[in-house]
């Protein structure tokens, strides 16, 4: 797992947000599969985001499908502090998350149906 820092700009504050960041290895799970697995771990993230900063107003989780070297985006997670405040169960996650459904196509790149050859004949003159 890796920690990924940008700036969030609201209006003319500006407010420093942190993103986790959680790879989930990708053999041949549907995409379903990827987000039930992600879940756990997306909240713990949360967890921890609010937990180390009681000032941060909301917390973000972004979550990658490794899959060799190619890596693709699954989903990315952005609850509230004053959601988080009403102990929200992690199967209410899908109403704050943005789902990037392709991603499974770049993880699982379509193979070419093998091309029959054959040589041309020989013709005689």
């Amino acid at each position: 797992m890796g920690i990924i820092f940008f700036s969030w700009i609201l209006g003319s504050d500006r407010v420093e947000a942190e993103i986790s960041k959680v790879e989930i290895p990708v053999q041949e799970q549907t995409y379903s599969q990827l987000v039930e697995q992600a879940r756990p771990l997306v909240w713990q993230q949360m967890a921890q985001q609010f937990g180390s900063d009681p000032e941060r107003p909301f917390a973000m989780v972004e979550v990658f499908g490794k899959r060799g070297e190619a890596q693709a985006p699954l989903l990315l997670v952005k609850i509230s502090r004053e959601t988080w405040a009403t102990q929200p169960h992690p199967s209410q996650m899908e109403s704050h998350t943005q789902f990037f459904l392709s991603a499974l196509s770049l993880l699982y790149p379509p193979t070419p149906d093998p091309i029959e050859f054959t040589p041309p004949q020989r013709r005689r003159l």
